[in-house]
């Protein structure tokens, strides 16, 4: 059985050193030191793992016996394969230990330096080579850093076998950060030191049956900024999301069960089962007021001008009489003889959204800032930077960075409903969950979790006006719709994705989509283990209009979300997607709608056919 225990880690350098930021806050350097979001210099928690480890693995080498085989393996983890074989192949392995980031203890004066390169022909300085390098302290100051690790221990690894091999593996690291050729980054002191174990996390099914309230609202806040969802700006650049899926979040829980080291929550029974019937819903921050926002506005809608004064529409219910179901037409403003353009919120500027959200009321908030931060993987031999492995990353601040909460940690909303879930693991589950969560994504973050105010399901209404059975639904997250491998129109997939689900005839829709795949659709493959397929998503945001759904299978869908249709295999058989097979079901978040998001029979004022 593990158990969690947090450790701090501190480390003591002399200056100058460089842990060197994206952020430069300062005229005409070109080396900024790294600071956090309240201005404390600091030292990567990625450098402080990755010196322990490279020291680690000397020691293995030359003392088996005192850092074992394969402890590095258990320790770290290992990347998955990613030999494109899919399914366990691609399984990857995080490890037992997570790193913070180490802060300064006191916020030092900064100061600056120079470097120059000698010309060698000359033995003078050479042209364009001075470089001007931000110190976070005058030189020779000592400057304490500390920070957190957590390490889930168990009878073959305790803590206090991990403290002594921190401890001998720190004693030696030499120096820290960059430009350590040329006498930058002294470690003078290293410590590490036990401050909290956390009780045994090994789940039992003697839970008594949870007679609470199976539909439960979280609130949730991170120890540390984070990075989940990630978009790839670049081949080396990665931007994370707002919005915390709720994948992510059920694989913070998931792991919390591995690491109890009794269970296996992918193949042990009745666990699988729970986690596959648990729907986490996505988490969306809070603006300054405690309200949720960050879904998007419906793609009906349109921003343009009537004269000169701004105004916004919906193109989503006009015209509908003489208008045929699935006709393509275009909108615009003002009247048919003087048209005035309009546009859809793909082509809207910030700015644009903040107008909107005021005119309608539509929820809307300063979403998280975004933190850049360069990585890059060193050479075990050369020790220095290994071809072709830097990348940089954009993670999301926990923290309000100005205004009335500035230094606040944020605070985002998300719904668990366990109602299919075997009624010996919701306490059990719901238990895990409100302990916390982490680590999660690429920094490792911890989460802790309280209870909000409970909220029900998003009514089901219609449109209203003179068609009282039309009803407009809107995707608040991506959702797998439409099967990339049928055959017909886009329209006339939707109409048969919403016939099938509700009975409903698809009268409108506006959608945009994008392809899903890289390591998720070699992981999860759901056409089968030799055959590689992404997965098409309908994006958030995307509303569709329809006629006479079935009101009870609608009001299923907006409690539970969208469920994926079935799949054609290519020859005449057919393939459901199960959380094995595909990321993006609605018990992760995915396919969450609403009804009428905004006022479309209102907006829709001023809009008309072109």
């Amino acid at each position: 059985m593990r158990q969690r225990v947090r450790l701090v880690a501190r480390l003591v350098v002399r200056s100058p050193f460089l842990f060197r930021g994206l952020v430069n806050a300062r005229l005409a350097v070109d080396a900024a030191a790294l600071r956090d979001e309240q201005g404390h210099p600091l030292i990567p928690g990625t450098q402080l793992r990755g010196v322990l480890r490279m020291a680690l693995e000397k020691m293995a080498k030359r003392a088996p016996g005192v850092v074992p085989e394969g402890a590095i393996r258990d320790l770290f983890g290992v990347a998955s394969e990613s030999g494109g074989l899919g399914g366990e192949q691609d399984r990857p392995s995080r490890g037992r230990l997570f790193f913070a980031d180490l802060v300064a203890e006191v916020r030092p004066a900064s100061a600056v330096t120079t470097r120059v390169e000698i010309d060698d022909a000359l033995g003078a300085a050479k042209s364009g080579a001075l470089q001007v390098v931000e110190l976070a302290a005058p030189i020779g100051e000592e400057v304490a850093f500390s920070g957190e690790v957590v390490f889930d221990a168990d009878a073959i690894y305790p803590a206090e076998w991990l403290v002594e091999r921190m401890r001998l593996a720190l004693g030696l690291v030499a120096g820290i950060g960059a430009l350590k050729s040329a006498g930058f980054g002294e470690i003078v002191e290293a410590s590490v030191r036990i401050v909290e174990s956390m009780a045994a996390s090994a789940p039992v099914l003697e839970f008594p049956p949870s007679r609470e309230q199976v539909r439960r609202c979280y609130r949730l806040t991170f120890d540390r900024p984070f990075l989940v969802d990630a978009e790839r700006l670049a081949d080396n650049m990665f931007l994370g999301s707002s919005v915390v899926p709720g994948a992510a979040l059920k694989g913070a829980l998931a792991q919390r069960l591995a690491a109890s080291g009794v269970v296996d929550p992918e193949s042990d029974e009745p666990w699988a089962e729970a986690l596959a019937a648990l729907r986490v819903g996505h988490a969306f921050p809070e603006n300054e007021h405690g309200d949720c926002f960050g879904w998007p506005v419906p793609s009906s809608v349109l921003h343009g001008h009537t004269g000169e004064k701004p105004d916004f529409g919906d193109a989503l219910v006009v015209g509908l009489d003489g208008v045929a179901p699935g006709e393509p037409a275009g909108f615009a403003f003002g009247t048919a003889g003087d048209p005035s353009p309009a546009q859809f919120p793909l082509d809207w500027k910030d700015d644009d959204f903040d107008v909107f959200a005021q005119a309608e009321g539509f929820a809307a908030g300063r979403g998280p800032e975004a933190l850049p931060r360069m990585h890059v993987a060193i050479e075990d031999d050369a020790l220095a930077a290994e071809e072709h492995q830097l990348f940089g990353v954009v993670a999301r601040s926990h923290r309000w960075l100005d205004g009335a909460k500035r230094g606040d940690k944020r605070r985002w909303r998300f719904v668990v409903d366990a109602e299919a879930v075997d009624v010996r693991c919701r306490a059990a589950l719901f238990g895990l969950l409100e302990a916390g969560l982490g680590p999660i994504g690429r920094t490792d973050a911890f989460a802790a979790v309280e209870r909000g105010a409970e909220e029900g399901p998003a009514s089901c209404e219609p449109v209203g006006g003179e068609h009282p059975d039309l009803f407009a639904v809107s995707l608040k997250t991506p959702a797998l719709m439409i099967d990339p491998l049928a055959p017909g129109t886009e329209f006339a997939r939707y109409a048969e994705y919403w016939r099938a689900a509700c009975g409903a005839e698809l009268v409108r829709f506006f959608a945009s989509h994008r392809l899903a795949g890289g390591y998720l659709g070699m992981r999860r493959r759901l056409y089968g283990a030799t055959t590689y397929y992404p997965f098409l998503l309908t994006e958030a945001g995307a509303v569709f209009l329809m006629s006479k759904p079935d009101v009870g299978a609608l009001s299923e869908m907006l409690r539970f979300g969208l469920v994926p249709p079935v799949f054609s295999d290519g020859k005449g058989g057919r393939i459901v997607a199960t959380w094995r097979t595909c990321p993006f079901v609605p018990q992760n978040g995915y396919g969450e709608i609403a009804c009428n998001m905004v006022d479309h029979r209102g907006l829709a004022r001023g809009v008309h056919h072109v």
